[in-house]
């Protein structure tokens, strides 16, 4: 797991946030705001609320990075180091 302990999109702000703002989240990131689009991705990389999906995290971290969210680039970063819904590259 990506236990990203960086601002808004740590597990621990998303597990106890996210029962209630996913929703509202959902809908911002559907309309292009990135901190939402790396709420909602980060919730798919744990597992928070919707089903685990590396692929649909990614997804949606690449959308938050293409606006410059720094905290989605990072995430990203990550889940190539760790191999997870991407290809693994440590490099």
């Amino acid at each position: 797991q990506h236990n990203v302990t960086v601002g808004n999109g740590s597990v621990v702000f998303l597990s106890k946030h996210a029962q209630n703002r996913y929703s509202a989240w959902r809908r911002l990131a559907d309309e292009g705001n990135p901190v939402a689009q790396l709420f909602v991705g980060r919730c798919y990389q744990e597992g928070i609320v919707v089903p685990e999906n590396q692929e649909t995290a990614i997804e949606w971290l690449r959308k938050s990075a293409a606006r410059e969210n720094s905290y989605a680039m990072v995430a990203i970063g990550l889940a190539h180091e760790e191999g997870q819904g991407v290809p693994k590259n440590n490099s």
